[in-house]
């Protein structure tokens, strides 16, 4: 017998099951925890709706990683997703019923066959997943139940739509229920203007990282270092193509904790006095990790560093 039968007998029976949308529902309560991840991942490719709901309501697991499913997940399987937990909350359902804690809609570049199934031999504890521990600005009261996972990556319009759907639907949830995290931002050539409609409904706390990849005028930096004065988590900071280094240690004045590294790259001309400037601020003395790169070095001595 080929070792590879096991598996397809296992997709034809998924297959099969899915022929009949309310027994499978039905089945869910009695169904073995290894068997949720490959029946999912059929579920999608089939285009069962009803079912997929159905699973994501009776999750067995702590974590539903649905970033594996693509860079970002298909718009009709989150929508069946989102609306599969609205229904459960709509429902009143304690969340102590709930094994599902948190939802990962982070790009990760492995096989989520591989991945889901892997973990269920182990009751699906993805512990790496589950620790997102991120502060919240009213520490009195305990985290909600499900927390959303996100990397924020503003590169194309068709990006912006995809987190505002999630933004809006954690929006629309109670809010003792629903918390979405961000711990990464990116920019790549993207309007502030626009992106701001974003920043101002995610919690900025959260971001430990931020990218940017823009050609900003002073201004726009000058509005850009107010959400940075809220990220109170910021530990890396990448900024390229900045053409005002001069007047970048003014931006990272408003930083509210010292960073980790700083990486400044694909800058125009990089004299002594942008860094002698840029080193006097607070923010600056306990950097673990300094990157140039693509910086041309101007008017320094022999030993410029």
């Amino acid at each position: 017998m080929s070792t590879r039968n096991p598996a397809r007998l296992l997709r034809l029976a998924g297959e099969s099951l899915l022929r009949d949308q309310v027994a499978v529902i039905a089945a869910l309560k009695y169904m073995p925890t290894q068997l949720f991840p490959p029946l999912f991942i059929l579920a999608c490719l089939h285009r069962k709706w009803e079912p997929l709901k159905a699973m994501v309501q009776a999750w067995p697991c702590s974590v539903l990683p649905l970033g594996s499913l693509g860079r970002l997940p298909p718009v009709k399987v989150l929508k069946a997703v989102l609306e599969g937990l609205a229904d459960l909350s709509a429902q009143n359902v304690h969340p102590s019923r709930w094994k599902l804690q948190v939802l990962d809609l982070r790009s990760m570049d492995v096989n989520l066959r591989r991945r889901w199934c892997a973990h269920s031999t182990q009751e699906c504890s993805q512990t790496e997943l589950v620790a997102v521990h991120c502060s919240s600005p009213n520490t009195d009261h305990a985290l909600p139940h499900l927390k959303v996972v996100l990397d924020i990556n503003f590169s194309e319009m068709g990006t912006f739509k995809f987190y505002m759907y999630v933004i809006q639907w954690a929006q629309q949830q109670r809010e003792a229920v629903v918390h979405l995290c961000c711990k990464m931002l990116k920019f790549y050539e993207f309007p502030l203007q626009r992106a701001r409609k974003v920043l101002d409904r995610v919690q900025l706390d959260c971001i430990q990282e931020v990218q940017v990849f823009c050609t900003w005028d002073l201004p726009t930096l000058g509005a850009f270092a107010n959400y940075l004065g809220q990220m109170t988590n910021l530990q890396s900071l990448s900024l390229n193509h900045i053409k005002v280094l001069h007047r970048l240690d003014e931006m990272l004045r408003c930083l509210q904790t010292p960073l980790d590294e700083l990486l400044i790259g694909s800058c125009p001309e990089l004299r002594q006095s942008d860094l002698t400037h840029l080193f006097q601020c607070p923010n600056l003395r306990q950097l673990k990790s300094l990157c140039l790169y693509f910086a041309k070095l101007a008017d320094f001595g022999p030993k410029p560093l």
